[in-house]
C-alpha cells in the first residue's frame, strides 16, 4: 500500500469519527461538556480542545512549519460551535495534505522538538 493511500484513508477514518464525536458531544448541555471529569484536560469539551490543538501542532510539524502550540492544554475555542467548525476545518486541511502526499514523504528524515 502506498503511503497516500493509507493516510487519505486514514484522514477520512478520523473525519468520520470526529463528526460522530461532535454529534455525541452536541447532545450535551455546555455545562455537562465543560464539566470538570477529573481528566487530564479537565472536560470533555478541553479533551476535544486538546485533540484540535494536537492535530494542528502535527500538521504544522509535517508541512515544516513552527508549531504555534502555546500548550497541550490551551483552549482555542471556549465556544462549542466554534470548535465544531474548526475541527472540520482541520479534518479537510488533513485530508488535503494526505492528498498530495508522496511517496518519499516516508523516506524523509523527521525530527521535532516538543512544546512540553
Amino acid at each position: 500500500m502506498r503511503i497516500r493511500d493509507y493516510a487519505v484513508g486514514m484522514a477520512a477514518y478520523n473525519s468520520w469519527m470526529n463528526e460522530r464525536i461532535f454529534g455525541c458531544a452536541a447532545e450535551l448541555s455546555d455545562t455537562e461538556r465543560k464539566r470538570d471529569q477529573g481528566a487530564f484536560f479537565r472536560s470533555i469539551h478541553g479533551t476535544l480542545n486538546h485533540i484540535l490543538v494536537g492535530d494542528e501542532a502535527w500538521l504544522q510539524r509535517f508541512r515544516g512549519q513552527s508549531v504555534t502550540m502555546v500548550s497541550p492544554s490551551q483552549e482555542v475555542h471556549p465556544d462549542f460551535e466554534d470548535l465544531r467548525a474548526a475541527r472540520r476545518a482541520m479534518d479537510g486541511e488533513i485530508a488535503t495534505w494526505a492528498d498530495a502526499l508522496t511517496d518519499s514523504f516516508a523516506d524523509q528524515p523527521f525530527a521535532f522538538y516538543s512544546v512540553t
